[in-house]
């Protein structure tokens, strides 16, 4: 084993020889993942993380910052990360590139750190630069990176780095400002992602090497101890996790012990063999298509067993295999599914930091080996053509991560029968107006998974946008047989009723969303937009002449979003067939200050303006200003037409309004639109009697 070099005063050689290093780690990183700063957000998780969620694009404010701390965010609690998005909105608003460019910083610092670390545990300058450099660019880290969602693994990746480094500094010489330092950046690991509970684990590996300080039993027990505090950190972290995930955990009926205990072995000689051959790798893996299958849990749990054998045997002569692969070992736990969260058999994202324990195994191991046969020279031209290798690797598999249609037609090509690319890649489809591809998707993903209420609903939502309401509805009536409860699906249920021209039923499954809103259903898999529900109801009602209905059911959305110029304009109309002409006035006026150039509200308002009964609200001047910019924006619109011709005769002007209501009544039977056709020529009629309209 070799000796630890005395670090203390590093002369001038080997400060250029560490400076270097480091020059050269970002270098790899920069070649391998400077791309991802021209990719886009993905449609997986990046939404709820960041480019759908108002709480994060709003940017930095106190709020925002008491939002983080006291809320779930995504079904996780993990403030620090959750501030971050929220910087990254401040600085970069919705320029992806902004926030792939912070990760790519973020896992620069965590790499340059681990170098610097374990060369201050170790005092092997090349063996932690190689371990530093397998962490740089493995393929399975591109996940972590190269996914704006995935900010957590790169944050809590620095404050893990530097927890190692401050207990570094503590184990050498203790004091208790020392170990307090130790505590605090632990704690704000543990706030930008609680997979970090297994730090003091990790610590205590380290005390046996390569810090040596396991001299004794009482010194053992001492060592124990001294974690205790840090034990504690990690237990209110994983309760506030249980906490922030008691809705997504998959139960014990869904997925048996037996199963959960089959699939951790098998993940663990998967994450292996991914670590050494690492290639097909997808952003999702499916379960095991035949759970009853025994021989890969035999055989995953014969190798563990095998390995953990052979690394207890040689911890003496060789220690570092002890760490490094308990480290693999412990640290994977927490996400290794005995708790269950979501439906993958396992993920990339997992291995970013218990990896390094593998790196750490194997550069020590095979470096002693090479002393040992004298294949010093070889070994090294090997570590160098490993790392290009790598750095090809990565550098083409972050460029999956380009956008969703990139990344889920690469998972599908790599793996079978995965539900999740196909409802992702449907997703897309929908993006880009496919609609009938997007519906093959999401049969697709109901052919291997039937009855998910994600994929039925969003089929439902689909066949609405295509005009396939009947078969909407079908599938809509499916989720909620299997989701009774959602309010989201009487939402959808609402609005395909609506389409269908049944109104009543509509205002059934509108208001029944709103109640199950009232009682606290939590939604099971999408946030409903029951502003949305409101608006929605509040059209109902106004077809069906209730416009008290409707005027408070605008007013409630309005509350969820009061710079909603359709909402205004909605609620203007409602309030000018209630007689209440001035407040109708306002909306509209609120409605243009939040956006000047809504055809339909600068119509609305001219019209009001012009034809209004009341002398008191007309402005002939007024409304012929407002509709003319909105013919400027809307050329040969025969209903801003007709407002032109109504805003003319109003100022007096009954020639030019003639000759207008002329050309609208033709562009109107032109287009087929006879009901306007109608009301044009009644228009004509009143101007060439030199008569202005009045409603």
């Amino acid at each position: 084993m070799a000796k630890r070099e005395q670090l203390s005063s590093p002369n001038r050689g080997e400060r250029s020889v560490v400076v270097a290093i480091c020059v050269g780690l970002i270098a790899i990183i920069a070649i391998v993942f400077g791309q991802s700063v021209h990719h886009g957000f993905v449609n997986y998780d990046d939404n709820t993380y960041v480019y759908e969620n108002p709480r994060i694009t709003r940017g930095l404010s106190v709020d925002s910052l008491r939002w983080a701390f006291s809320h779930v965010h995504s079904s996780n609690w993990h403030p620090l990360t959750t501030i971050s998005h929220i910087l990254d909105c401040q600085l970069y608003s919705l320029d992806a590139g902004g926030h792939h460019l912070t990760n790519c910083l973020l896992h620069s610092a965590a790499t340059v750190l681990l170098f610097l670390v374990l060369r201050a545990l170790t005092g092997a300058t090349w063996r932690s630069a190689f371990v530093a450099a397998i962490f740089a660019v493995h393929p399975l880290h591109v996940e972590s990176v190269a996914w704006i969602s995935e900010r957590k693994d790169v944050l809590s990746g620095v404050f893990f780095m530097l927890t190692l480094g401050a207990y570094s500094r503590y184990a050498r010489v203790p004091s208790l400002p020392r170990y307090l330092l130790v505590a605090f950046v632990f704690s704000l690991g543990l706030l930008a992602k609680p997979m970090l509970v297994t730090t003091p684990f990790i610590l205590l590996l380290l005390d046996y090497w390569p810090l040596n300080r396991f001299t004794n039993r009482v010194v053992i027990r001492r060592l124990v101890a001294e974690k205790t505090p840090l034990l504690l950190l990690s237990a209110g972290s994983c309760a506030a996790t249980l906490f922030a995930q008691k809705g997504i955990i998959i139960t014990t009926r869904q997925l048996p012990i037996w199963w959960r205990v089959g699939n951790a072995l098998v993940s663990y000689a998967v994450y292996l063999w991914q670590t050494i051959w690492p290639t097909r790798l997808s952003a999702f893996y499916p379960m095991r298509e035949d759970e009853s299958e025994l021989w890969p849990v035999v055989g995953a749990l014969a190798l563990l067993i095998g390995i953990t054998t052979a690394v207890i045997i040689l911890r003496r002569i060789r220690p570092y295999l002890f760490t490094g692969w308990f480290w693999y070992l412990g640290m994977l736990v927490p996400v290794i599914g005995f708790i269950q969260v979501g439906v993958q058999a396992h993920a990339d994202r997992y291995t970013y930091l218990p990896q390094i324990g593998l790196g750490i195994a194997a550069v020590w191991g095979i470096s002693d080996l090479a002393q040992w046969l004298n294949l010093q020279r070889t070994v090294r031209f090997a570590a160098v053509a490993l790392i290009a290798v790598l750095v090809f690797l990565s550098w083409r598999q972050t460029g999956y991560w380009r956008n969703g249609e990139t990344l889920w037609t690469h998972a599908l090509s790599v793996t079978n029968n995965n539900e999740i690319a196909h409802y992702g890649l449907g997703d897309i489809f929908v993006r880009q107006s496919q609609f009938d591809k997007a519906i093959s998707e999401f049969r697709a993903t109901l052919s291997i998974r039937p009855q998910w209420p994600y994929a039925e609903d969003y089929l439902g939502l689909v066949l609405l946008k295509a005009g396939r309401v009947d078969e909407a509805i079908r599938h809509f009536e499916t989720t909620l047989q299997l989701m009774p409860n959602h309010p989201t699906i009487h939402f959808d249920l609402g609005n395909a009723l609506f389409q269908k021209g049944d109104v009543d039923g509509a205002v059934q499954e509108y208001q029944e969303a709103l109640r199950k809103k009232s009682e606290g259903v939590v939604p099971g898999f999408v946030q409903p937009d029951y502003a949305a529900a409101h608006y929605d109801l509040g059209n109902c009602y106004i077809q069906r002449g209730d416009v008290r209905g409707a005027i408070a059911e605008f007013k409630e959305a309005l509350k969820s979003f009061p710079d909603s110029p359709q909402i205004h304009n909605n609620l203007a109309y409602a309030l000018s067939q209630a007689g209440e002409t001035r407040e109708a006035i306002a909306q509209w006026e609120e409605a243009l200050r939040i956006q000047k150039n809504n055809i339909e509200v600068l119509g609305n308002l001219a019209w009001i303006l012009a034809t209004s009964s009341d002398p008191s609200v007309r402005n002939g001047p007024r409304a012929l200003s407002l509709v003319q910019q909105a013919e400027n924006i809307s050329a040969n619109n025969p209903k801003i037409l007709r407002v032109l011709a109504a805003a003319r005769a109003e100022t007096g002007d009954f020639q030019t309004a003639i000759e207008t209501a002329s050309k609208a009544r033709e562009l109107a039977n032109q287009t087929g639109d006879t009901g306007l056709a109608d009301s044009l020529q009644s228009d004509l009629l009143r101007y060439q009697s030199h008569t202005a309209l009045r409603e």
